[in-house]
């Protein structure tokens, strides 16, 4: 998210400050954040913003990149199968979107699990 390093918005005293024209509200804040997400669309964090590329879900997954998604639709039933598949498809790493939307994680296990009488 927005605070993975030190250069993002989480450790700007322009963000962190507490005093009248500094703090996560702040005019000042609002402009580092904008900086950061245009060069950070995929950043989860800045869709929350309203300042990311459109897509909650993980950056480059099928429902990020699927033309069906990405032209606006994000409703119509072409999408709603990819995210659909997607969501319900084994992964190495659980998508909270999905999680949101209802699926359960789905995750590929890496160690084979063996059967307990």
């Amino acid at each position: 998210g927005i605070g993975d390093n030190a250069t993002t918005p989480c450790v700007d005293p322009a963000c962190t400050g507490r005093t009248r024209t500094t703090g996560l509200y702040s005019a000042r804040c609002r402009l580092v954040i904008s900086a950061y997400c245009e060069l950070n669309p995929s950043d989860r964090e800045c869709e929350l913003h309203g300042l990311g590329d459109g897509c909650l879900f993980l950056p480059g997954s099928p429902p990020c990149e699927e033309d069906a998604c990405t032209g606006g639709d994000s409703e119509g039933p072409a999408c709603q199968a990819a995210v659909a598949r997607y969501c319900q498809g084994k992964r190495s790493v659980p998508d909270p979107q999905c999680s949101l939307l209802g699926y359960s994680p789905a995750l590929r296990s890496s160690v084979p699990v063996e059967d307990t009488p």
